[in-house]
């Protein structure tokens, strides 16, 4: 499932609980389903973090390369 997918799903479920107009059991029904739709869309955006690289400057105008995981490293062009 996609995130966009996911997370449309999950605000559905929100706007049917805060309604309040429905029985205990199909409450608990869409809290469950709620939970699913988030657990999906936290997989995603770690997957995304996980692939995502932040770039920044030193002080020499080198650029740098971050992996959120690793420290700021200069990017190699390959030599």
């Amino acid at each position: 499932m996609k995130f966009e997918k996911a997370l449309e799903r999950l605000e559905e479920v929100v706007e049917e609980l805060e309604k309040g107009e429905l029985s205990l059991d199909e409450s608990l029904a869409k809290y469950e389903n709620g939970i699913k739709m988030y657990r999906i869309c936290l997989g995603l955006l770690e997957g995304a973090e996980k692939r995502l690289k932040v770039f920044a400057k030193d002080e020499n105008g080198r650029l740098l390369v971050k992996n959120p995981s690793k420290k700021l490293q200069p990017e190699t062009d390959g030599k």
